[in-house]
């Protein structure tokens, strides 16, 4: 056969085999051409430059193309096809002027043959029926309130068309305009219910105020009871009228739904024009046409083996696997209470974390819940995980103790941004958590709240706060709620009847003990809100202990067996901060493999912090692995630390295989003192370089995430460095970073003593830019007080900052914290709390500053001009020359305050109140006679526990005396 340009038809075949030949990157160059080939079979030089290569300039893009076509002539060699891309020889003219072409075998025809042939051979023909394939026909029943009518025929007459032109189904609706005169008009609206595939509800206040809509109609699409038997009939509620979605209106069963609303979150009545109506109806079609691809192609559940499964022995292993590698040492833990918050105290005591959960887990009428609890880096995940395994090793002996089922939340990633409902986010952990090699999971998600309901297992949500630390307050709080959804409050024992069919089980969850603001934060939230009946008498709370010398030693002598412990704890010892360090699980890890250096640093008399370990244990494993690399060992670093920012902006921190190539190709292209470096590396290759990464974990159904949050804070404090060497504050624009990262930070700076940094976060000063600016002052205020390298805060510009709940203050041992000329206008200070402050000519014009409190320091000449102090407190606090024209004072209190020569703060009573102040003609006075308060001495020390008689008439107060 002759060598021929090539039809457009002839060039896709080709194609197909030569692409498989040829790696991911030169596999989307060539699909770039074929649509530009014209009639003529032909392409100019210059437009196929552009198409393959334009980034490059003309004379590297030439050489690209010439290298290009070499890779095509090889990759059509091992396909066995005779296909090449030619170019024509007039090498002096420019690309313009020049041509390109795909030249091969043009075996159409006989192609078509031999297919023709190989589909058709040895068919024997036997007489059957045949049935019309087309389009498949949907049945919907239309819900509404007559007083909506007129905006229901609106709304149908406009859907009705996107369902004609429906690619895969026909629809035909029913409402009750279809009943025929003289017919049972009840039994009718019941029998085009049940033949129905969907219901379409038009939500309004009138179809909610409908008790014939409610108990004949909307109980078949919705269950009432959201936790019970949900209707086998689609649902598809539309926001008809406008709804307030604030919890104030009874939404009967619907509040767990999604309600359809416009991209602008619009209901139909708000839309009154021809066009926004049309794309409502266009928006709503193809949510309808999404949600019945997914229900009719979706294959139903298969029939799990009852309520006699067997042990689940492939958890078992699966943990076993995990605990394999690790040198086990039996944690400690405190048991509390709900009102415990401390992680670190030594009071209290010690007790086998492990041993205390299965007593939790056996105990007859032990609480329904339980929170392991305990900062990072604690050891929550193998303890969790170390109790589930004992608990599986147990049942081997006894039946009757609880399932463990333990789940790792963190898999959950990008899923938790959805506001998924219980089953998805069980289905979701599951699906990416199950390493067993098979394509089916041991376990659905139905079992599992079947095994919790009925069969009292046990189920171990472990790292609550890895998933609520990227979702706001709000849907943090609903995540909780869902999860408790497996066990809801009315199957506890204490309200559960002892005839009930069924054993209840329990339900374990693993926060980090700092992620809670306060105590009331904490137990607000794991009792969700005092709302479903949750009370904190039904949680058992143990708190992870740090290690004590002797857990230390213990893990020592199982690292290192020929050694004495003595000498390594003495090196321990005398690192600064290692002790400290030490007393964590990980980086107890991480010292016992870096001892050996630790004691070469040592006899060189360096000092070292836990940033020089992190980063010698980072280089180590690099090197480990430097036969591996497709990156330089520098810039893989430097891709790790844009890899941490990226995933700390993103909630869960967690990506999929195709989420981080595809942030590899637009860092490459957008770094291009990084990307320069790889353009003649195949691009599939970088990729695998930087899925497999020694600090990454993931692939196959699992995200992609760093191996430990430390390492993650490790990565970002090096992002946040050198944003500032390269000039690049508004790098900074990201989700707080914890104080973890910001100890990183500060250890980096005074490791190398990095001037070009401190100059740039001192520049951060003088400019306010939203988070960046933030950030740049909590860093700040962590470094004053753990002596890292850091400027003043003096004259710091925060205007219009967020600094809700925020405590700003310097110990009360020591000097003043620097705040002199500081701009907080218009700054959003609710519930903040300064402490041990120096304000001088501060200026909080307009600020938000509802509950703020100021206590100890000076503030001469601070201006609160129009700011918001309803209920703040000013104690203690130099206040002479302040400001407050047209401020918003009522209840702010003002205790021991010098307030001589301030302007527009002649108030009273109930605005402002005045006690102990100078001077002395502003406080409030009492009159002795009446009096219900006095000074009582007595205590030595600060009173931390106060209580009322129950008449009122006595008070008693208590004060720690260490």
């Amino acid at each position: 056969m002759t060598t021929s340009p090539l039809s457009r038809i002839a060039v896709e075949r080709s194609l197909a085999a030569v692409q498989a030949e040829l790696g991911r990157a030169d596999q989307t160059r060539l699909s770039a051409l074929p649509p530009l080939i014209g009639a003529d079979s032909r392409i100019r030089l210059s437009d196929a430059l552009a198409a393959l290569f334009p980034s490059q300039a003309r004379e590297a893009a030439l050489t690209s193309f010439r290298q290009f076509r070499a890779r095509i002539a090889t990759a059509a060699k091992d396909a066995e096809v005779n296909f090449n891309l030619e170019s024509d020889t007039q090498t002096r003219t420019t690309p313009e002027d020049r041509w390109c072409w795909f030249l091969g075998e043009d075996g159409t025809t006989e192609a078509a043959a031999r297919f023709t042939e190989s589909t058709t051979r040895n068919v024997v023909r036997v007489g059957q029926t045949a049935v019309q394939i087309g389009k498949r026909p949907v049945r919907y029943f239309i819900s509404y309130a007559h007083a909506d009518a007129g905006l229901k025929d609106r709304l149908h007459r406009l859907l009705a068309q996107w369902f004609g032109s429906a690619n895969g189904y026909t629809f035909t609706p029913w409402q009750d305009g279809d009943i025929l005169v003289g017919t049972d008009w009840h039994q009718e609206i019941q029998t085009a219910i049940d033949a129905c595939d969907f219901g379409l509800l038009l939500v309004s206040p009138a179809f909610l105020a409908s008790s014939f809509i409610t108990n004949q109609e909307l109980n078949h699409f919705v269950a009432p009871d959201p936790l019970g038997q949900q209707p086998d009939k689609l649902a598809v509620p539309v926001a008809l009228c406008t709804l307030r979605f604030d919890g104030t209106t009874d939404m009967k069963g619907l509040e767990k739904r999604q309600i359809f609303r416009d991209a602008a979150a619009k209901a139909f009545e708000e839309r009154s024009t021809d066009k926004t109506r049309k794309d409502f109806a266009n928006q709503l079609s193809g949510k309808i046409v999404q949600l019945l691809d997914r229900h009719f192609t979706s294959e139903p559940p298969p029939a799990g083996p009852g309520p006699n499964r067997p042990n689940f022995a492939w958890q078992r292993d699966e943990l076993a696997r995990d605990l394999a590698d690790l040198k086990f040492v039996t944690p400690h833990i405190r048991a509390g209470t709900m009102n415990t918050l401390a992680d670190e105290a030594p009071e209290g005591e010690r007790n086998d974390a492990v041993k205390f959960l299965l007593d939790w887990a056996s105990e007859p009428n032990g609480p329904s819940c339980c929170a392991l609890l305990g900062s990072v880096g604690i050891g929550k995940t193998t303890t969790s995980k170390a109790f589930a395994h004992r608990l599986l090793q147990a049942r081997e002996d006894d039946s009757n103790l609880p399932m463990p089922i333990y789940l790792d939340l963190r898999n959950l990633g990008e899923a938790a941004r959805t506001e998924p409902d219980l089953t998805a986010i069980l289905h979701t952990v599951l699906r990416r958590s199950w390493q067993g090699g098979q394509t089916d999971m041991p376990l659905e998600a139905d079992e599992v709240i079947r095994l919790v309901r009925q069969e009292g297992a046990i189920v171990i949500f472990d790292g609550l706060d890895e998933v609520l630390v990227h979702l706001p307050g709000q849907r943090g709080q609903q995540f909780t709620r869902e999860l408790l959804r497996i066990l809801p409050p009315a199957l506890w024992p204490r309200n559960r009847k002892s005839t009930e069919p069924g054993r209840p089980g329990r339900i374990m969850l693993t926060c980090r003990t700092h992620y809670f603001r306060s105590l009331r934060e904490q137990q607000t939230h794991l009792t969700l809100e005092d709302r479903d009946d949750v009370r904190d008498t039904d949680y058992r709370t143990f708190v992870l202990l740090p290690f004590n010398d002797e857990q230390i030693a213990d893990y020592l002598h199982q690292t290192f067996p020929d050694r004495e412990i003595g000498p390594l704890l003495d090196t321990i010892r005398a690192v600064h901060n290692l002790p400290e360090l030490a007393t964590r699980p990980y980086t107890l890890s991480l010292i016992a493999r870096s001892l050996p250096q630790i004691e070469r640093w040592q006899m060189e008399g360096r000092r070292v912090t836990g940033v020089d370990l992190y980063r010698h244990m980072v280089q180590s494993w690099l090197e480990r692995d430097s036969g591996k690399h497709e990156f330089d060992i520098d810039h893989k670093l430097q891709i790790m630390e844009y890899v941490a920012a990226e995933l700390w902006r993103t909630t869960g921190r967690t990506w999929t295989a195709r989420q981080m190539d595809d942030w590899l190709v637009l860092f490459m292209d957008r770094t291009p003192s990084v990307g320069m470096h790889y353009r003649r590396k195949d691009l599939d290759l970088l990729k695998k370089d930087l899925r497999t990464a020694t600090f990454l974990v993931g692939g196959g159904r699992r995200p992609f995430r760093f191996a430990h949050t430390s390492l993650q804070e490790f990565f970002l404090a090096g992002y946040l460095l050198r944003a500032l060497r390269e000039g690049r504050p508004d790098d900074w624009d990201l989700p707080r970073p914890s104080r973890e990262t910001f100890d990183f930070l500060g250890q980096m700076m005074l490791g190398q003593e990095d001037g070009v940094a401190l100059a740039e976060l001192a520049g951060m000063r003088g400019l306010y830019r939203p988070r960046a600016s933030e950030w740049a002052f909590a860093y700040i205020l962590q470094a004053i007080a753990a002596g890292y390298p850091a400027p003043s805060p003096t004259g710091i510009v925060l205007d219009g900052a967020d600094l809700r709940d925020w405590v700003i203050e310097a110990p009360a041992d020591g000097p003043l914290l620097g705040l002199r000329g500081a701009r907080f206008g218009g700054a959003r200070l609710g519930n903040a709390v300064f402490r041990h402050v120096d304000l001088d000519a501060a200026d909080f014009s307009g600020a938000d500053a509802l509950r703020l409190e100021v206590n100890g320091g000076r503030a001469p000449g601070v201006r609160f001009n129009r700011a918001l102090l309803q209920g703040a407190v000013f104690r203690d606090l130099e206040l002479s020359g302040s400001g407050w024209v047209e401020a918003g004072l009522h209840r702010t209190q003002f205790l021991r305050c010098v307030l001589r020569d301030t302007k527009a703060l002649e108030v009273a009573v109930p605005s402002a109140f005045f006690a102990l102040c100078e001077p002395t003609d502003r406080n409030c006075h009492i009159d002795t006679a009446t009096a219900r308060l006095a000074m009582l001495g007595g205590h030595q020390h600060a009173v931390t526990a106060c209580a009322f008689s129950p008449d009122g008439t006595r008070l008693l107060s208590g004060a720690w005396d260490n």
